[in-house]
């Protein structure tokens, strides 16, 4: 056996008799939302994507947990673009040892996994002609949006994406095994809004690993992605948009602020967006053109970085942050119908179709507006109808 299939036996335990105790070991924890979307039943391919340690992998696994308990264990190969004995290798190349280690043919209905696809060079015309030429069944995972929104023009038509967030406020209670009740709600959500949902940091509290995302990301996967000249800059820019949640900006605003011309704040803007650090929230409007030219309000990917980077975490600014990646969940798309938007000239957070949500945090409610949904840590009995606690809202589907 050569260092290759060395490598590949490695990373696939459960060819072994009882090596599916390795992915056993992994204590892995279904994030039922995502693992229903796989079409792992159809001949597509499944693309996920997502911010750095965001659970990416942890969602291969579990799929291929799930393949384990009706195929052929054989029959299921992972394997990741990090791995140094084989980042030198193609995809036919690695797929080739693959095959002739259990003398597979293209004719087999096979699972490849994928990981970090993007760091794979010209990795989508080996993954064309795979799905055009084979039966297998092929699942990717990449971290760089545009990156992939670029390169996956040559397999339109045969993928679908996925685009997985941080841990949902159901998800944060499998992981921390927590039920909720009504005395003890408002105390695991507002937990939930300081933690956030970046796995690692909700099981092992180690709020370094908060830092580390978002500086690999911007050092790292940026800096080698653009040639960025000056990253400090992403860091000064990032840092001014979590001050700045809830709150409409302009590039221009931006490029005074940080002395900058509005171009290139506007080309860095772009890149957190990229790398999912930041979402870019429009106010809503009768054409996409006119939605595009308007002030845009920029929430973050998580709000445990929220806080970590914030110079004052308001427990409003968090609770807001997290209605609108809840929102995001649950309207998925490259360009969800999420906005906000103003009636009677007062502004409204979120609007969704006819469904507009304001998010109050130890506030009393006064003169509703009608038609308005707000999303609280309290009841008010006169206007329960047009109310949500904060944690019945974020556990909502």
């Amino acid at each position: 056996m050569n260092n290759i299939q060395k490598e590949l036996s490695r990373l696939n335990p459960w060819w072994e008799k009882g090596g599916q105790k390795e992915i056993d070991k992994k204590k892995l924890i279904s994030r039922k939302k995502y693992i229903n979307r796989l079409t792992t039943n159809k001949k597509i391919i499944d693309i996920i994507t997502g911010a750095r340690r965001v659970g990416k992998t942890s969602i291969l696994y579990t799929t291929i947990k799930h393949l384990l308990k009706k195929i052929d264990q054989k029959k299921i190969l992972y394997f990741t673009a990090e791995i140094r004995v084989l980042e030198k290798l193609t995809i036919h190349e690695i797929i080739s040892d693959y095959m002739s280690i259990f003398s597979f043919s293209k004719k087999d209905q096979l699972f490849i996994f994928i990981d970090e696809i993007q760091d794979i060079p010209s990795w989508q015309e080996e993954i064309k002609y795979l799905y055009d030429t084979t039966d297998f069944k092929i699942f990717l995972s990449g971290s760089s949006s545009v990156l992939l929104k670029k390169q996956t023009a040559k397999l339109t038509g045969r993928f679908a994406l996925h685009h997985i967030l941080p841990l949902s406020f159901s998800d944060y209670l499998l992981f921390t095994k927590q039920k909720i009740t009504i005395k003890n709600q408002w105390k695991i959500t507002e937990k939930y809004l300081q933690d956030g949902g970046y796995p690692e940091f909700v099981l092992h509290k180690n709020e370094e690993s908060l830092r580390q995302i978002v500086e690999s990301t911007l050092y790292r996967d940026l800096l080698s992605l653009y040639g960025i000249r000056n990253p400090a800059l992403l860091k000064e820019l990032f840092a001014f948009l979590c001050d700045k949640i809830t709150t409409p900006v302009s590039a221009n605003r931006i490029g005074k602020n940080l002395k900058i011309d509005t171009q290139t704040a506007q080309s860095y803007l772009q890149y957190l967006i990229d790398a999912y650090l930041v979402y870019p929230l429009y106010k809503k409007g009768s054409s996409h053109r006119i939605i595009k030219s308007s002030l845009p309000k920029y929430y973050l990917g998580d709000t445990g970085i929220l806080r970590v980077f914030s110079l004052q975490p308001r427990i409003g600014h968090l609770a807001e942050n997290a209605t609108y990646l809840h929102l995001l969940r649950n309207f998925p798309g490259e360009r969800p119908e999420i906005f906000y938007d103003f009636i009677d000239e007062i502004e409204v957070d979120f609007c969704i179709k006819k469904d507009f949500f304001e998010v109050k945090i130890g506030k009393e409610i006064t003169n509703p507006l009608e038609k308005l949904i707000y999303i609280t840590d309290e009841i008010d009995h006169k206007l329960e109808v047009r109310q949500k606690r904060l944690g019945d809202f974020l556990l909502s589907e």
